[in-house]
C-alpha cells in the first residue's frame, strides 16, 4: 500500500510547480516581464553583486569574478550603445545569441544559432514579444527552426566568406530557391554577399541579406552603405517587416 502524496501547502510561493498550478503570487511575479525589460541595467548590476557574493563565499576565485564582471559590463555597454544608435537612426536592433539580454533591452529581434536555439527559453522570448530568427545550414536545422516557429530563417553561407571559418560549403543560389519553397516565413541570406551579388541573391528568393565584410572593408564604408540602400530599394519597398540589411 502506497502513501497518499500530500498536497502542496497553499502558502508556498511556487505551490508545487511541477505537480500543480502555480500559486497566484507566482503568476503575478511572472507577469512582470514588461518591468523586467525596462530594468536590464539593474538586472546586470544584480548579477555583478551576486558574483561578488559567490567570491566571498569561496565559490568563485577573484580572477573568475573579475572575468564575469568584465563580461557583464561589456554586454551592458554594447546593449546601451546599440539601443542609442538604433533609436537615433530609426533602425531595428537584432541581438545576436543573447536572448536574455534581448528581453531585458526590449529588443525587437533576437538571432539564435542552432546551439543557442536548443538552450533558449522560447516561451519567455515569445512572452516578451521578441521575434526570433534562426540560423540554418542543412535540412535538419531548417526543420528545427520551423518547429520553433521562427519569425525568420537565415541560410548561409551563400558564398565563400572570409569573415570567419565555416564548416559548411557555400550553399549557392539554388539552395535559396529550395529554402524559399519550404518556408512561409521571411528568408535571410548570409555569407559572402557583395553589392554586386545582392540582386542575384534577392531574385533567387531571399527577402533580406546580412552584410558585414562588403561594407566594413570598403575604403568608404559610409558611401558603400548608401550604395546598398540604393541598390536594394525595390526589394525593401516590398518589405516583409524584417530588419533590412
Amino acid at each position: 500500500m502506497t502513501k497518499k502524496k500530500k498536497s502542496p501547502k497553499a502558502g508556498k510561493a511556487w505551490s508545487g510547480r511541477f505537480r500543480a498550478k502555480t500559486h497566484r503570487l507566482m503568476d503575478a511575479f511572472s507577469s512582470s516581464l514588461a518591468v523586467d525589460r525596462r530594468m536590464y541595467k539593474q538586472d546586470i548590476q544584480g548579477s555583478i553583486a551576486h558574483s561578488k557574493g559567490l567570491e566571498q563565499a569561496g565559490v568563485l576565485t577573484p580572477q573568475e569574478t573579475k572575468a564575469i564582471i568584465r563580461g557583464l559590463e561589456q554586454i551592458r555597454a554594447e546593449i546601451e550603445k546599440a539601443i542609442a544608435l538604433c533609436a537615433a537612426f530609426h533602425c531595428e536592433l537584432v541581438v545576436n545569441d543573447y536572448w536574455r539580454e534581448a528581453i531585458e533591452a526590449d529588443a525587437g529581434f533576437v538571432h539564435l544559432g542552432q546551439e543557442d536555439l536548443a538552450g533558449a527559453d522560447l516561451s519567455a522570448i515569445r512572452a516578451a514579444r521578441v521575434k526570433i530568427g534562426v540560423s540554418t545550414h542543412r535540412i535538419e536545422e531548417l526543420e528545427a527552426a520551423l518547429a520553433a516557429k521562427a519569425d525568420y530563417v537565415a541560410l548561409g553561407p551563400i558564398y565563400a566568406t572570409t569573415l570567419k571559418a565555416m564548416p559548411w560549403a557555400p550553399q549557392g543560389l539554388p539552395r535559396i530557391a529550395e529554402w524559399r519553397s519550404r518556408i512561409a516565413c521571411p528568408l535571410v541570406a548570409i555569407g559572402g554577399i557583395t553589392l554586386h551579388r545582392a540582386p542575384l541573391v534577392l531574385a533567387s528568393g531571399a527577402d533580406s541579406v546580412a552584410v558585414i565584410t562588403d561594407i566594413v572593408t570598403s575604403q568608404d564604408p559610409e558611401e558603400r552603405v548608401e550604395n546598398w540602400v540604393a541598390a536594394t530599394a525595390r526589394w525593401r519597398d516590398s518589405s516583409t517587416g524584417l530588419p533590412q540589411g
